[in-house]
């Protein structure tokens, strides 16, 4: 396993600092990952922070998925009060713990389902029946998957809280 350092601005292979005379050493700059999937990130931080006892959360890049996704969990209530903030950046939310959060996380890749096979889904991500809920995309916007029962709509699986 290589491991790399900025040496003057240019990439190079890791050279021991010895080795290097002193007018080449540069500070090494740290080299951030790309957020390929912003809802997973948002997913895992919030599960982190609760199994880490806090009672706030921030969460960015933000988006209107992850927009309608925190309002039917905060609807359902696993969460508390939400809060944009908007840096410039994408913006980012403030999000209130209630602690009701065992598990959370992203169903990918983003399965269809149709309005009569939701028990099929639940006996895949949930614990058991009638605990916990699943957050779909349905033509009528986000919403969990009791909703998209009710209504006789089916749609593609975001996440699962419970």
């Amino acid at each position: 396993m290589a491991v790399y350092t900025f040496v003057d601005d240019a990439f190079e292979r890791y050279i021991p600092k010895s080795a290097l005379r002193k007018q080449e050493v540069v500070e090494a700059k740290e080299v951030k990952q790309m957020q390929m999937d912003t809802l997973a990130d948002a997913m895992s931080a919030i599960l982190n922070a609760e199994r880490t006892g806090k009672k706030t959360v921030t969460v960015k890049p933000a988006s209107k998925m992850i927009a309608n996704v925190l309002r039917t969990a905060q609807r359902a209530g696993y969460l508390g009060e939400l809060e944009f903030i908007e840096n410039h950046r994408g913006g980012m939310f403030e999000i209130q713990l209630l602690g009701r959060i065992n598990k959370c996380g992203v169903i990918k890749p983003r399965f269809p389902v149709k309005k009569d096979h939701f028990e099929d889904e639940e006996r895949k991500y949930l614990p058991a029946r009638g605990f916990g809920m699943l957050i779909l995309t349905t033509p009528e916007g986000v919403m969990t998957h009791e909703d998209a029962k009710e209504k006789a709509i089916g749609g593609r699986l975001l996440a699962y809280i419970y």
